[in-house]
């Protein structure tokens, strides 16, 4: 991590400082920081500075939109983000989910909320569908979900709206090549 990415993440030179005395960092070289481990730092701010490029997504995002999950943080990178800045670290539990360097993928349902780059809730929804048998999710998970979103964003009477939510989905869906099996489970039958 470089300094001017901290000061860029809205950690001060004073705050580098302090994370030098508690053992946080360590220096690699002039102006380039390891980082050991991670306690009382915003972690948000922390992988931010680490990735600036980077989106929280899957259960992160989840969370962010009213949620109530552990915090793991799922974050969407470039594919050509160099592997040296994916390393562990100590107290900070990050799972990387690469994506294609095209804006088609990287800005499709990408928002502010809280500050942080996320994810909106249909693209959420989708990457859950997509990524469910690498983070371990059960189809009972994406139910919940999807029961979860529909409760939320309209009532049972507003038909319309419903309409329009299933389309946004099944859109993204399309894009991002989850089509044919993702209709059938995300219950995107129109009838």
């Amino acid at each position: 991590v470089t300094t001017a990415q901290l000061n860029k993440a809205g950690i001060k030179n004073y705050e580098i400082t302090r994370l030098y005395d508690e053992g946080v960092l360590t220096q690699i070289r002039r102006g380039y920081h390891r980082v050991k481990f991670v306690r009382q730092l915003n972690k948000e701010k922390l992988i931010l500075a680490i990735h600036p490029d980077a989106v929280f997504c899957l259960r992160y995002s989840l969370k962010m939109h009213g949620g109530k999950n552990r915090t793991v943080f799922d974050i969407a990178i470039p594919q050509k983000t160099s592997w040296c800045r994916c390393q562990p670290i100590e107290g900070l539990d990050i799972n990387y989910f690469y994506i294609s360097n095209t804006t088609r993928d990287t800005e499709l349902g990408f928002t502010y909320k809280d500050g942080l780059p996320i994810y909106d809730y249909e693209r959420t929804i989708c990457d859950f569908y997509k990524y469910r048998k690498r983070i371990g999710a059960t189809d009972r998970m994406l139910w919940d979900v999807i029961k979860k979103y529909y409760s939320e964003k309209y009532c049972a009477d507003d038909k319309v709206r419903a309409k329009q939510l299933k389309e946004k989905i099944e859109r993204y869906a399309s894009k991002l090549h989850l089509l044919p099996d993702a209709r059938e489970k995300l219950k995107l039958d129109l009838d």
